[in-house]
C-alpha cells in the first residue's frame, strides 16, 4: 500500500499538491513511509551497491537492450560517452 500511495502522490496533476513539489520539496519524498529505513546519506556518498549490475563489454555496449531500442544508439550517444558528460552520473 505504501508504494501505491507514493506513486499516486507523485502523479498528482496539480504541481501545487504533488509530493515533492510543495514547500517540503525532496525531503517530503524522502520521508514517505515507503522509504523508511533507506539510507539517503549512503546514497549521496555513493556507498550503496546497485541491486543489479548488468554485464557490459564497454561504455557503448547496448547488448542488454532490445534491438528496436538499440537502433543507432551507440552512434547517436557516442559524443556523450567520449566527452565524459555522464562520468559521475
Amino acid at each position: 500500500m505504501e508504494l501505491r500511495d507514493l506513486v499516486k502522490r507523485l502523479l498528482v496533476r496539480s504541481s501545487g499538491r504533488r509530493l515533492g513539489c510543495t514547500s517540503g520539496g525532496a525531503t517530503e519524498v524522502k520521508q514517505h513511509p515507503w522509504f523508511k529505513g533507506f539510507d539517503w546519506d549512503a546514497l549521496t556518498q555513493r556507498k550503496l551497491k546497485a541491486p543489479y549490475v548488468p554485464k557490459v563489454s564497454g561504455p557503448a555496449d547496448a547488448s542488454n537492450f532490445d534491438a528496436a531500442q538499440n537502433t543507432n544508439s551507440a552512434t547517436r550517444n557516442s559524443r556523450y560517452i567520449s566527452t565524459g558528460v555522464f562520468k559521475d552520473f
